[in-house]
């Protein structure tokens, strides 16, 4: 089984989602317990939810270790209960419940664990109990989010536990599928995933709601990683920053709603493009010229308040129109598809950028001289980069897939170049033409700047004038007709007389052909 192989570069994301899941059970439970001891206080958790997950996840593990599941899929489980223990230790301390009863239970609990681990009670037990533990770690959940409801504080309720929560609970969905199928497991971590994830955004809204507990969930995150601010005052402060963020988010949604809809390679595409605009932005952060381009404030900044996170939207969603486009074109030639590609990405991204730059919402220094020539406030060099970034990305996008599955060709009609491939080339195709168009893109920008304009002297306004002359006489050339379809018809010819109508004389065909 090859490392490309369909199957087996399923197993290689199923283990590195396994290794992730554990390292992040790791300190999962971690700065929950950190939020109690600063605070002394329990207030917003739930003791009984507490409770009835420890349950839940002793319960789960057990059932995987008598068993005999693959120990890698249940590890967290035991890392786990041990955060688990202290964190209900801490919560019973200031909740006043550390008492002689609470150690009678607890030793009741140690009693049973043990002795399902060792066999002296049976294993089919177990068996009936493992159905109840989706009920009870729903409940548990349920009963923590109605605690944050009920307090109307979610100061002690740590954001990056139960983010964490919900992730690992979504990555064992896929890992438990390959290696065990087991229905009971699936439908627990199902559930499981969606009430995190509902706790979640519970205390989220709340941490947004008041002063203290929004400082409280910025100061859960490193400020150079990730920034947050207040959405109500951004809106005031610059309305039209805030319209044009929700516009690219809702667009790459829906992109991206589309493109699971149409299924095939359309789904890959949308995340290539997203890992595209990943690569772009973050080499923009650690070059040199990344001092030349400031964005204004937005909801969510990453890397020191330098990259806005709605950007990563914005590439899927001008890439995946421009390609969906350029698919309905029907181009003969497969250059001019690639071209007309990156040449549709520049015509969304220019009033994009004349409208951003001229509202503030990103500014550019002048002090830059590739930044000094502009359109309407939009750079001549970023549309030239664009152009030939995205003209590099289509062509290894199609080319890629090809080159690695020779069963699959360049030259087949659109509808089956877009038919989805093995899981492994689609793989390696998405990440190879985001990673490697971005090179290959910045080689093309120079090969066309640095001759023409540093040894040369001409102005960028007219390379990229001129190199769009040359790209409209491409498709003059090859594809002015390509799009033109004949309406469905019947063939006709003469063959059923003696000899066709002489040139130039008024005729009706006469001779039909069976319609295929």
């Amino acid at each position: 089984m090859g490392l490309l192989d369909e199957s087996g570069i399923l197993y290689v994301i199923a283990d590195v989602l396994s290794i992730v899941t554990i390292a992040s059970c790791l300190v999962s439970k971690v700065p929950q317990i950190q939020t109690v001891r600063q605070l002394q206080s329990a207030k917003g958790l739930s003791v009984n939810g507490l409770l009835m997950e420890l349950c839940s996840y002793t319960v789960t593990m057990l059932y995987n270790y008598t068993n005999g599941y693959a120990f890698l899929s249940y590890l967290e489980y035991p890392i786990l209960l041990v955060q688990e223990y202290v964190l209900i230790y801490y919560v019973l301390q200031y909740e006043s419940l550390l008492g002689k009863r609470a150690y009678q239970w607890a030793a009741v609990y140690v009693a049973v664990f043990v002795g399902f681990a060792t066999a002296i009670i049976p294993s089919s037990l177990l068996m009936m109990l493992v159905p109840f533990t989706t009920p009870v770690g729903a409940t548990s959940k349920v009963m923590q989010l109605i605690a944050i409801l009920r307090s109307k504080d979610s100061q002690s309720v740590s954001l990056i536990t139960w983010g964490i929560s919900a992730f690992t609970n979504s990555t064992r969905i896929y890992t438990i599928m390959l290696d065990s199928g087991d229905k009971m497991l699936l439908a627990n971590f199902g559930i499981s995933t969606v009430l995190s994830s509902s706790v979640l955004l519970a205390a989220c809204m709340d941490a947004l709601s008041t002063v203290r507990t929004y400082e409280q969930f910025r100061q859960d995150f490193p400020h150079w990683l990730l920034n947050v601010r207040n959405p109500a005052e951004l809106l005031n402060a610059q309305p039209s920053y805030v319209v044009s963020q929700a516009f690219c988010i809702v667009g790459g949604l829906l992109s991206l709603a589309h493109a699971l809809h149409r299924g095939g390679r359309w789904p890959f595409l949308w995340m290539a493009s997203a890992l595209t605009g990943v690569l772009v932005e973050g080499s923009m952060y650690f070059s040199p010229y990344g001092e030349t381009i400031w964005f204004s404030p937005t909801v969510i900044d990453l890397f020191h308040q330098r990259v806005p996170l709605f950007v990563f939207f914005v590439y899927p969603f001008f890439y995946y129109q421009a390609f969906w486009a350029a698919s309905k074109l029907q181009l003969k030639c497969r250059w001019s598809e690639h071209i007309a590609a990156g040449l549709l990405v520049v015509l969304a991204d220019l009033p994009f950028d004349m409208v951003s730059i001229k509202f503030l919402h990103w500014t550019l220094h002048d002090t830059e001289q590739l930044l000094s020539e502009r359109v309407y406030s939009a750079p001549w060099t970023l549309l030239l980069f664009f152009a030939v970034a995205s003209f590099a990305f289509s062509y290894l996008f199609h080319n890629l897939r090809s080159w690695m599955d020779r069963s699959v060709g360049t030259s087949q009609p659109t509808d089956r170049r877009w038919a989805v491939g093995t899981i492994g080339a689609e793989l390696v195709t998405m990440v190879g033409a985001a990673s490697v168009s971005l090179s290959v893109g910045t080689g093309l920008f120079l090969a066309f700047s640095y001759p023409l304009h540093t040894v040369l002297g001409i102005p960028h306004r007219i390379i990229v004038i001129g190199v769009f002359l040359c790209v409209a006489t491409v498709f003059w050339k090859f594809d002015r007709k390509s799009n033109r379809r004949m309406p469905m018809r019947t063939d006709y010819d003469f063959h059923c007389i003696s000899k066709p109508p002489n040139v130039g004389t008024y005729w009706y065909t006469v001779c039909g052909t069976p319609y295929e």
